[in-house]
């Protein structure tokens, strides 16, 4: 995605709903932004369970709420190394991913 539509992937961290009130608390620790972040939080993981809810129940769904912000975290990890590579393994073998967008295997 990153190759084929690099203006959209980019700005596709813009709808990331942890990272951006976490990284408003880190450049400016307070108790207004400590407090944006844990509603915030909060927030997410509602949203996160009430569209679990409604498209497809899963059992014990309700103690798994708090993965949401984790995910997040882990999403924007995901991002940002994709910007730092040009390779992937897929179904065992190694391929670089040329500009253009097509893959090639490489040895």
């Amino acid at each position: 995605i990153r190759v084929c539509k690099p203006l959209p992937y980019a700005f596709s961290i813009l709808s990331n709903a942890t990272v951006w009130p976490l990284l408003w608390f880190a450049v400016f620790p307070s108790s207004i932004t400590a407090a944006t972040f844990c509603v915030c939080g909060i927030v997410r993981m509602i949203a996160a369970t009430t569209l679990q809810k409604r498209l497809g129940p899963v059992k014990d769904q309700g103690w798994y709420f708090w993965l949401a912000p984790v995910k997040d975290l882990l999403q924007f990890g995901l991002w940002a190394c994709a910007f730092f590579g040009n390779h992937v393994v897929w179904r065992g073998e190694r391929f670089r991913v040329q500009s253009d967008g097509r893959l090639v295997r490489s040895w």
